[in-house]
């Protein structure tokens, strides 16, 4: 039985040859050999089996923030799980902390939404992030000081090589500035938060000032994935850059955003490789200026060039 017919088998949505721009905050992004939108838990069971049995690579993708997806796409099996993985839940409180239960793909600002509702301290290291929490995790998002890891109790995540459930401590994972390593390759399912009691008010009012400060600072209205660049010890990547002469630098309709130097902007149409070039010029030049490297904070995903396509063949 060829691949096609498996995936055409699965009760749940997979598409051959999808474009995965659409899927991210960047817009830009060839396409997916296979792209399945599992909805429950048992549902990645046969993806991971029908992986193994045709040594298929596979990549999970979030809400797509955070992502550059490569003009030549993503070889094997991209898998979403934006149809069934989101969710809060209380599983435990006192009157100083709760457990809180997250899905993978509940978007940060509907749990940090949650928290400032219920007096829940801890969210507000997350205000004014996009995406979902699985990312979040992933690249241990938070502010300079306060990271997602500080918040987590236990994570639930299937390897891809067991293809068993298993419940992974705070200790079982290597956390550093802004990134996660899990013990193998495998799909988040969902997280156990430890929140601590707050002010309510306190909370209303730090997200007033907090999403006030990221209109004036951030852009808004154009396709951007959020930082590009890691903060070097002791100083901001975004100041560097401007400092560099670099905003609205542009390279074909990638830019550095005019409001944000860590931020650049698809203006329409925008390639990976202008995304690429433009990388390239700003660590260039912020090391011939500054004599200081840095490094990405952005997740590059897929292939440059467009080989032929796995199911195109299947």
């Amino acid at each position: 039985m060829d691949l096609k017919t498996e995936f055409s088998r699965m009760p749940f949505e997979v598409l051959f040859d999808e474009l995965l721009a659409p899927y991210t905050t960047l817009q830009i992004g060839g396409q997916a050999d296979f792209l399945a939108f599992p909805e429950h838990e048992k549902d990645l069971f046969p993806l991971l089996k029908i992986s193994q049995n045709f040594n298929l690579p596979i990549t999970v993708l979030g809400g797509g923030a955070n992502t550059l997806i490569l003009d030549g796409g993503v070889r094997g099996l991209v898998i979403s799980l934006s149809k069934n993985f989101k969710g809060l839940e209380v599983l435990l409180e006192n009157k100083d902390e709760v457990l809180v239960a997250v899905g993978a793909f509940e978007k940060i600002p509907s749990l940090v939404r949650f928290g400032i509702s219920n007096g829940l301290s801890g969210v507000e290291r997350l205000m004014g992030i996009p995406g979902t929490f699985g990312g979040a995790l992933m690249m241990n998002a938070g502010t300079a000081t306060q990271y997602v890891e500080d918040l987590i109790e236990s994570v639930l995540w299937l390897p891809f090589g067991e293809r068993k459930m298993k419940t992974l401590s705070k200790e079982e994972i290597e956390f550093s500035y802004r990134a996660t390593k899990l013990p193998a390759p495998g799909v988040v399912i969902s997280s156990i938060l430890r929140l601590k009691r707050g002010s309510k008010e306190k909370l209303e009012d730090l997200y007033e000032q907090n999403l006030s400060s990221r209109k004036k600072k951030q852009p808004w209205g154009r396709p951007c994935a959020g930082s590009i660049f890691k903060n070097p010890l002791n100083d901001k990547a975004g100041r560097l850059i401007e400092e560099c002469g670099l905003k609205k630098l542009s390279i074909g309709s990638a830019m550095v955003s005019e409001v944000h130097a860590n931020f650049l902007v698809n203006t329409g149409g925008a390639k990976s490789s202008d995304m690429l070039a433009l990388i390239d010029e700003i660590q260039r030049t912020v090391k011939k200026q500054k004599n200081i490297d840095l490094n990405l904070e952005l997740n590059i995903i897929g292939e440059e060039e467009s080989p032929t396509r796995i199911c195109s063949h299947a």
